[in-house]
């Protein structure tokens, strides 16, 4: 994992700022070693404050409606940060939106920041039929990133072995991302929501054995 610290220390330098908060929501790579050594790192980190939610299954439509199910949902956040394993639970995951509004008032001197940590859940089949309508929702959560916070940084899936998943889709989901993320910059005439690429040589998907089966998550 010591790449990843580095993807993790290159999301944020050193800020002046009297807060930082952070509101970071996940699919189900945050509920595993990924999710847990995001938020080591955001614990770790000097003056932040955070709400972390990792849901499995989920895609960005699902943290704009607010409507998704989960049983693999692993929540942590700056007030009661986490002490020992994950325990997950089973709930209806709220949207983005909601999440920030339950930030309450900014303080003085705060900043706030968004990490989005999505894309392995777009379509695999028939993806080209489907590819518009999920950079529309891909740049619909940008925009909620924009409305709530001065920096927004997007962490792409990471390379998998599972059929369907790899290369070529994996490939074609950053595209699509990387699309969502210029157009929504554009239209809103603000910064790009800063990609980051967690595929190698960031992490390596761990050797299939008897205990990495699903070929899909780090963990």
């Amino acid at each position: 994992m010591k790449m990843f610290f580095v993807l993790l220390a290159a999301l944020l330098p050193f800020s002046a700022h009297a807060l930082d908060r952070f509101v970071v929501i996940s699919d189900s790579h945050g509920v595993g070693q990924f999710g847990m050594s995001l938020v080591q790192w955001l614990t770790d980190r000097d003056d932040t404050a955070y709400e972390f939610y990792a849901s499995g299954g989920t895609a960005p439509i699902n943290w704009l409606n607010g409507k998704w199910k989960s049983d693999r949902v692993w929540m942590a956040n700056s007030v009661t940060p986490p002490n020992g394993p994950q325990h997950y639970t089973t709930t209806v995951n709220p949207s983005f939106e909601t999440l920030w509004n339950q930030q309450g008032p900014r303080a003085e001197g705060e900043r706030r920041i968004s990490v989005i940590v999505q894309g392995t859940n777009l379509h695999y089949v028939n993806a080209a039929r489907y590819k518009k309508t999920e950079i529309t929702q891909m740049k619909k959560l940008i925009q909620v990133a924009y409305a709530h916070s001065e920096l927004c940084y997007w962490i792409g899936p990471p390379e998998m072995k599972k059929a369907g998943y790899t290369a070529p889709a994996e490939a074609l989901w950053v595209s699509m991302i990387q699309t969502a993320i210029a157009e929504a910059a554009t239209e809103s005439k603000r910064a790009p929501c800063e990609f980051r690429d967690s595929r190698p040589p960031v992490t390596h998907f761990p050797a299939i054995s008897a205990t990495h089966q699903d070929q899909v998550h780090y963990h």
